[in-house]
């Protein structure tokens, strides 16, 4: 696992920089390995949101608006590497206000 205590903060900066098809493989394999912890409920959801988030484009439900505005260092390194477009950010401008 990238983040042994399950805190989504370690996972970010973990991957921040991968490229978006490894991003999802990486989070979706982290969430598997999170599943078999007691008490990852809360990062195993936030993880599925991720994943969401980068197979769709679109804000991912429940997740709450503090652990979504984690997710944007993710999206603006997609953006500067050209794998998605600057709207892409949009989806954050109501939680970054």
């Amino acid at each position: 696992m990238i983040s042994q205590n399950c805190k989504f903060d370690e996972f970010v900066a973990g991957v921040r920089d991968l490229d978006r098809q490894l991003l999802v493989e990486t989070a979706a394999q982290e969430k598997r390995e999170g599943m078999k912890i007691r008490e990852s409920g809360r990062y195993v959801e936030i993880l599925n949101g991720l994943i969401g988030l980068l197979q769709s484009g679109n804000r991912p439900g429940g997740v709450h608006p503090w652990e979504f505005a984690k997710m944007h260092p993710i999206i603006e390194g997609l953006v500067k590497r050209k794998q998605f477009k600057p709207e892409a950010l949009s989806v954050f401008d109501e939680t970054l206000q």
